[in-house]
């Protein structure tokens, strides 16, 4: 779809309704019903001690660029995004690039945001979760009719505090370790690295999103108060990809992203990944599934108990 007015608005409206999630220690995914983001703020990981004011958080895992492919078919983008375009005689304009709106058939945000997107022939549901107590966010994409469908999945990765804005640099160290299942990826320097673990085929990168705009902030120009209000917008580092085939109903692609390297060893002493620890990232993801159902339990007869 090319950008329009018409693809603006409709992005701007699905874009208007907002979801939060919280670890209860700092830790936030923050972002709206259509994917894009409008504000700086909104990131799918952000946490105390990613940055160099430990006290206070800082951005490192800003979205993810995911496509599907199905078979015989062209590839369609699953996450929307405004962008600013250059012209020669004035201003950048706002762009969208809004593919997905027509195949978004459904969103909740309750117990955490969950999309479905029906393609021609296949139905795909995402959701994010935080981990409880760690800087952690669990992503998982799952079929859930048709197929066969190839996920492609990229990490967009700044290394800011809420307020800042990102801008490209070579001092991004990119994807630096890697083993099957899991990838180290450095930022810059005084930042934490962040480690994706998936269960896909990683493919290393060194590109740039430039021009990711945010148009729900606005910020002015303080050396030329005459150029009034602007659209913020910044670039973000793509250390890569992940990709998968989804063959049948069921199968799913899992990415848990997080600066503890040491995230699934602090879990297994925890006692959260049963006894022996669950080895595969799947087992480890339905044993986390296990005690948080089980800890909703609790809270709910704790609150119905309080009524």
């Amino acid at each position: 779809m090319q950008p329009g007015q018409d693809v603006l608005a409709a992005l701007l409206d699905t874009s208007a309704r907002t979801w939060r999630l919280s670890d209860g220690r700092g830790s936030l995914a923050r972002g709206t019903a259509s994917g894009a983001a409008t504000r700086r703020e909104h990131a799918l990981l952000s946490a105390p001690g990613i940055g160099p004011c430990t006290d206070r958080p800082a951005v490192a895992l800003l979205r993810f660029d995911d496509r599907v492919t199905p078979e015989g078919g062209p590839a369609v983008e699953l996450t929307p995004a405004f962008s600013l375009s250059s012209r020669a005689d004035g201003p950048p304009l706002i762009s969208a690039r809004a593919t997905v709106l027509p195949l978004l058939e459904s969103f909740a945000e309750l117990p955490w945001p969950r999309w479905r997107f029906r393609g021609d022939g296949w139905l795909l549901e995402r959701e994010y979760r935080l981990i409880e107590g760690h800087a952690a966010l669990l992503a998982t994409w799952r079929l859930l009719s048709g197929g066969p469908v190839r996920l492609h999945v990229a990490p967009l990765m700044v290394a800011r505090s809420l307020e800042g804005l990102e801008r490209e640099t070579p001092e991004f160290r990119g994807a630096t370790t890697g083993i099957p299942g899991r990838v180290r990826c450095g930022t810059v320097e005084g930042y934490a690295a962040l480690t994706l673990w998936h269960g896909g085929a990683f493919m290393p990168a060194r590109a740039w999103h430039r021009g990711l705009a945010y148009p729900c902030d606005v910020h002015v120009d303080a050396g030329d108060p005459d150029r009034g209000a602007a659209t913020p917008s910044e670039d973000a580092f793509l250390p890569g990809w992940v990709q998968r085939e989804l063959a049948e109903p069921g199968a799913a692609l899992h990415i848990v992203a997080s600066p503890e390297e040491s995230l699934f060893r602090n879990l297994a002493s925890e006692q959260r990944l049963g006894t022996p620890p669950a080895r595969t990232l799947a087992d480890c993801l339905a044993m986390l599934d296990l005690a948080e159902g089980e800890r909703r339990a609790r809270w709910h007869d704790a609150a119905r108990a309080g009524a």
